[in-house]
């Protein structure tokens, strides 16, 4: 049926009705009518037109008042092809067609008229809204490859409620007071379905996820709560536009829910007005689920604002840059399976890990860490530069900050570990090319010996080895090479024999003299010695065993007050 043969099924259809119900007194007027249209339509239709011509014939025909029908409603049961609908009217269309081409939802110029429209398991390619409607429903076996949805900016639609299969979406522009959206699975599971929401204001969404889906929300305005239910289980190939992007919208509460295992990837951008931020399960699933990746960028949440995390388990990492935070975050029972934390110009504020399973490497630079807290955590043990920064600066301030949060919570032997790690990580800022800073930098390279004070048992290995090693050198000082210190068992044990009075510096050896091995073993003495001989005793006496004591003592003195 064409455009035409529409407009004369719909006269006749009318005028035969209201003939009868004149006759006998079944409508009245203002009464509403409702039109089933129970035909295939081809080609291009506008059915607005086609309707309302055929009204006002049927007005014409029967002499009846342009009110006279108060409400129109139009029920479309058959195919189509392509449809054309502005908003005026008919003031109510349900459309309960199986299949349809495209569906064009236009404005009118008098946009006091405001239609409802209704889909109801019909399964279309293309539907585009450009104009000022009451409310759009979608449901039932609903069905939509390209969804495009454009009001006019001072035009308040009351609701847009679709729950089907959709491909694309872009909604933009206007003031929609609850939108509820609802993705069903694709037939094929090879595609993710892209939903864009830009620039639109809202008083409540609730987006539900049965199905992988790219959603962005850019712009919006939220003046009560945002509600994603992640309801898709996630697949055994991982989809990667499987995303979740909240960018430069106002919203006073985010609600994200999880029933299934998702492994979305989530990013958090430019938030303001936020008071809370919930991303967890659902109440009744007491197991923690999966999610990918989760990002917070520029945003800035102020004193009161909250942010919990629970049960949740991400495969991807945590990524923070340029946020400030005066608010309350909760983490419990946090996990990151694969994943890093990534710190960048952050202030992170107060943060509770309780419960959580996170890396002992985190990346970071130019962030304030200080008021972090940790219960059944374990804390960060080594820290990378965000950036190539081939000078340790930013690992540097890292420890130093871990250093004083440890320290004025009284955890000293952490506080003494980061300590150790801000002086190896200073150490590495440091050149010896640089005057000023060599002596530093060797003194830095010294105290490595027993791990800036957290290792003893360094400095003694040490020790022995170091002493080991010159006593080799005074042997070949000595003229013993080799091959003859190395020879028989016998003479081997009578050449290495004396190692221990040669380690210990001779003013620690009060009860005899400190050289007695050299006339027993190698018949000489000190005097008759050659300069480097001596040399090789003054290094291990006076330099070497001497610090490596020092070392240890130090290092042991600090293990003990632990």
């Amino acid at each position: 049926m064409n455009e035409e043969d529409l407009v004369q099924w719909v006269f006749e259809t009318l005028s035969e009705r209201l003939l009868k119900s004149r006759t006998n007194g079944t409508i009245h007027k203002n009464d509403s009518i409702v039109l089933v249209i129970d035909k295939n339509l081809k080609g291009n239709i506008n059915l607005s037109d086609c309707l309302e011509n055929s009204l006002n014939q049927v007005r014409i025909y029967l002499n009846l008042e342009k009110d006279y029908i108060k409400t129109f409603r139009v029920k479309l049961a058959g195919n189509f092809e392509n449809l054309v609908i502005y908003s005026h009217f008919p003031n109510i269309l349900d459309i309960r067609s199986k299949e349809g081409n495209t569906v064009e939802l236009l404005d009118w110029d008098d946009d006091s008229f405001q239609s409802r429209i209704v889909f109801h398991g019909c399964n279309l390619k293309k539907l585009h809204l450009n104009g000022s409607y009451q409310s759009l429903h979608c449901g039932f076996g609903f069905s939509v490859n390209d969804l495009q949805v454009t009001m006019p900016p001072k035009h308040k639609m009351e609701t847009l409620h679709i729950r089907g299969i959709i491909n694309n979406a872009e909604i933009k522009s206007g003031h929609i007071s609850h939108l509820n959206l609802s993705i069903l699975p694709f037939l094929n599971k090879n595609i993710v379905s892209s939903i864009n929401i830009w620039n639109v204001n809202f008083e409540t969404v609730f987006i539900s996820e049965k199905y992988p889906t790219s959603l962005l929300l850019g712009l919006c305005k939220i003046s009560e709560t945002l509600k994603i239910i992640l309801e898709n289980e996630q697949l055994s190939e991982e989809l990667p536009n499987n995303t979740l992007i909240i960018n430069s919208c106002q919203v006073q509460n985010v609600e994200i829910s999880l029933d299934q295992n998702s492994g979305k990837n989530i990013s958090i951008i430019e938030l303001s007005n936020c008071r809370s931020i919930s991303i967890a399960p659902n109440p009744n699933i007491h197991s923690s689920l999966n999610l990918g990746d989760f990002r917070l960028e520029g945003n800035h949440f102020e004193k009161g604002t909250k942010l919990i995390i629970r049960r949740i388990q991400l495969n991807g990492d945590i990524t923070i840059t340029d946020n400030v935070n005066d608010g309350d975050f909760y983490c419990h029972d946090l996990s990151l399976t694969n994943g890093v934390v990534k710190l960048k110009n952050t202030i992170l504020g107060r943060i509770l890990f309780h419960n959580c399973n996170l890396p002992s490497d985190w990346q970071f630079q130019s962030s304030n860490i200080e008021n972090l807290e940790f219960y059944n955590t374990e804390m960060p043990k080594s820290f990378n530069s965000y950036r190539n920064d081939f000078l340790g600066i930013d690992t540097k301030e890292a420890f130093r900050q871990m250093k004083l949060l440890t320290s004025k919570r009284g955890q000293k032997e952490l506080s003494d570990f980061y300590r150790a790690r801000e002086l190896s990580a200073h150490s590495d800022t440091l050149t010896i090319f640089n005057n000023k800073q060599f002596g530093e930098k060797l003194a830095l390279l010294l105290n490595l010996s027993n791990e800036n004070g957290l290792n003893y048992w360094r400095p003694f290995w040490l020790m022995l080895g170091m002493s080991s090693t010159l006593y080799s050198l005074l042997l070949l000082s000595l003229g013993y090479y080799p091959s003859l210190v190395f020879g028989s068992e016998i003479e081997t044990i009578r050449i290495w024999k004396p190692l221990l009075d040669f380690m210990i510096p001779g003013y620690l050896y009060p009860s005899k003299s400190k050289f007695e091995f050299l006339e027993i073993t190698f018949d000489t003495c000190f005097e008759k010695l050659s300069i480097w001989s001596k040399l090789v005793i003054f290094l291990n006496d006076i330099l070497v065993v001497p610090y490596l004591i020092i070392q240890m003592i130090s290092a042991f003195r600090r293990h003990i007050s632990k």
